[in-house]
């Protein structure tokens, strides 16, 4: 929320009590997708880890499903980095 504040309202840096938030205006969009998917990565993680410790209670599929869906982050996240990576230069 602040950091789309001082990307879309006004810069966090022109007013005298920003001195607390001004790593804000540091972040990028790409650092913040980057941030978000490890985020989602770590979340799907979690639940994959619940799934193994109870996979009497799993069928075959529903297993295969958690392990697809992990795998479509983790890729969406690999994908982000690269992009990011080679926007960059």
């Amino acid at each position: 929320m602040i950091s789309s504040y001082d990307s879309l309202v006004s810069r966090l840096d022109k007013h005298e009590d920003a001195e607390g938030v001004s790593w804000v205006s540091n972040f990028d969009p790409g650092n913040l997708k980057i941030k978000l998917a490890s985020a989602l990565i770590a979340i799907s993680s979690i639940h994959l880890l619940q799934i193994f410790m109870e996979v009497s209670s799993y069928d075959d599929r529903s297993v295969m499903w958690g392990l697809a869906i992990h795998g479509m982050f983790l890729t969406g996240a690999v994908a982000l980095g690269v992009l990011d990576r080679l926007t960059k230069k």
